[in-house]
């Protein structure tokens, strides 16, 4: 049996489930569980981080700390969805892509997304 410890937030809280409670976890897994019968422990409310995740727009280049692989991963926010739990869609340099709540999660922004020389602005369409 795995007997580590995994740090993680209740995110939903849904009593008609068997599986009542959503748990989003440090390294941005997340589970449907009952703690009811799992053995936890309360550490106090989750604090958002000093770097206001309100200040992010699309095309915001941001670098996310990865606490398991003990290392930040570059990327862009691609969408913000302020009704979702995990509002923030980045995609990273690496081309994985990732809903997230940046008000919980180490980051960094670090500057605008540069746009391509192929900018979508330059298309045009043929209308023959």
């Amino acid at each position: 049996l795995d007997k580590k410890d995994f740090s993680g937030i209740v995110i939903e809280i849904d009593i008609k489930r068997d599986l009542p409670h959503h748990i989003r976890y440090d390294d941005g897994d997340t589970e449907w569980t009952n703690l009811n019968y799992r053995k936890f422990e309360i550490v106090g409310e989750a604090k958002k981080t000093s770097n206001s995740a309100d200040k992010l727009k699309v095309d915001t280049a941001v670098s996310v700390w990865w606490p398991l692989d003990k290392k930040e991963f570059s990327g862009i926010v691609i969408e913000i969805d302020i009704k979702r739990d995990l509002p923030h869609h980045i995609r990273y340099d690496d081309g994985d892509t990732e809903w997230t709540n940046l008000n919980y999660r180490k980051f960094e922004i670090v500057g605008e997304a540069k746009k391509t020389s192929n900018s979508a602005d330059k298309l045009k369409v043929d209308t023959a």
